[in-house]
């Protein structure tokens, strides 16, 4: 349990981090929020709970697939 409550700031540290950036510079704030930040975040924690890499690719193929209609 305590992992995941990690996992949960960490994360929102990031995006809060990202917003206050925003708050500096626009240019680079936007270019920053702009990015599939969800998705590497996704990818970072899969890798690192040591999940398998035909899971990972799976979800990128998946990611990649759903991303066409939008």
């Amino acid at each position: 349990m305590l992992y995941i409550f990690c996992k949960v700031i960490l994360t929102a540290v990031i995006i809060v981090l990202i917003s206050e950036l925003v708050k500096i510079n626009d240019k680079i704030g936007a270019l920053i929020a702009a990015m599939p930040i969800t998705t590497f975040f996704v990818l970072f924690w899969l890798y690192f709970d040591n999940v398998s890499m035909i899971k990972i690719s799976n979800h990128m193929t998946y990611t990649l697939f759903y991303l066409l209609p939008t």
